[in-house]
């Protein structure tokens, strides 16, 4: 669990997951406050499951440092929670029970709590088509031997990588190990809550701001993967149509939002072309050299 600037949400994810049925569970937090804001918060909890607190004093953005803690995960199912979630009393038990009556499964996915209308109702495996409906990375678990196989998370992706891909990181993963060969289930009835900061809810213009980035990254993956250009159109499409449905009955600031995710999406598209044409030159003239 990468965490940065929070508290109370860590203590409510905290209690939670002491609250769990199924106990056999090892918690890797990456803490990269510059304080020690954080022990004690994880204090009463040492002794109750194994805790790993890794203090970095400075951030190194989210998908590094779930990088960081994958290395040093011991179990044989790796998850990857937000520090601003958490999970239902049982949650764990039935990921758990889900994974040993199947073992032909590498890993499980699931929905998020309050977003029902979003993600998809119907449990499959995940597809290449469906990924964005299928799950995000705190609602992914993975056997092993996936990690073992394909390897960590992309750190370009993600906040704090100090690049333009806000998001995308679950995406490209799940894209990563559908490639491999591997089968990850998408069970909708396992929803993680994930209710966002306890302290700063951000406005419209903050999410209108926050969505654009995301959706950089979101393009950034289609063309990485090689998704074909009327599916990126497709996902370019549905939220500018929302802005537009927005738009005529004078919700402006929500038709803005909407707008900032087909701006982004288009956007994260083309800049990735760009990019990956200057890397191709690149190479080719230092070969050439």
């Amino acid at each position: 669990m990468p965490t940065l600037n929070r508290v109370a949400d860590v203590q409510r994810f905290m209690e939670a997951l002491d609250a769990q049925s199924f106990r056999d569970l090892e918690l890797i937090v990456i803490d990269q406050n510059p304080d020690d804001s954080l022990r004690p918060v994880l204090a009463p909890y040492l002794n109750k499951f194994p805790i790993t607190h890794v203090q970095t004093h400075k951030p190194i953005g989210a998908v590094a440092a779930r990088n960081m803690g994958a290395q040093m995960m011991k179990g044989e199912v790796l998850a990857f929670p937000d520090d601003d979630c958490f999970y239902e009393p049982d949650f764990l038990q039935r990921v758990d029970e889900e994974l040993k009556t199947h073992p032909d499964w590498d890993g499980l996915s699931g929905g998020v709590v309050g977003l029902e209308h979003y993600y998809s109702k119907k449990p499959a495996f995940i597809s290449r088509y469906k990924v964005w409906w299928q799950g995000l990375e705190f609602t992914l678990f993975y056997r092993k031997s996936i990690i073992d196989k394909i390897g960590l998370m992309d750190p370009t992706f993600g906040p704090g990588a100090k690049t333009p891909w806000g998001a995308g990181e679950a995406a490209d993963y799940m894209l990563r190990t559908i490639e491999a060969g591997f089968k990850v289930h998408y069970d909708p009835t396992l929803k993680v809550h994930h209710p966002g900061p306890l302290t700063s809810p951000r406005n419209d213009a903050d999410e209108a701001k926050c969505v654009y980035g995301y959706s950089m990254g979101k393009g950034h993956v289609l063309h990485k993967h090689h998704l074909p250009f009327w599916y990126m159109l497709y996902l370019a499409a549905r939220p500018m149509a929302r802005a537009l449905g927005n738009a005529f009955i004078w919700r402006w600031s929500k038709a803005a939002i909407s707008l900032a995710v087909t701006k982004g999406v288009l956007t994260g598209y083309f800049l990735s072309i760009r990019l990956a044409e200057a890397a191709s030159d690149a190479t080719v003239l230092a070969q050439s050299v």
